[in-house]
C-alpha cells in the first residue's frame, strides 16, 4: 500500500502566496498514485477566521 501524507498547504483565495505549491503537488500525487492521501495540518490560511478560506 503506497501512502502519501501531505501538510499545512495553507490554500487561500485572499492570500494566494501558497497556491501556487498546488499544481506541482497534484502532479505529483497523480503520477505516484497513492492508494491513500492524508492531509494534516492547515488546508487553508485563515480558515478559522475568514469563510472564504
Amino acid at each position: 500500500m503506497k501512502v502519501i501524507q501531505i501538510t499545512d498547504t495553507h490554500l487561500s483565495p485572499m492570500k494566494p502566496h501558497f497556491n501556487g505549491n498546488w499544481a506541482p503537488l497534484l502532479q505529483w500525487i497523480e503520477a505516484e498514485e497513492p492508494d491513500l492521501i492524508i492531509h494534516t495540518g492547515d488546508l487553508s490560511v485563515d480558515g478559522a477566521d475568514h469563510a472564504n478560506d
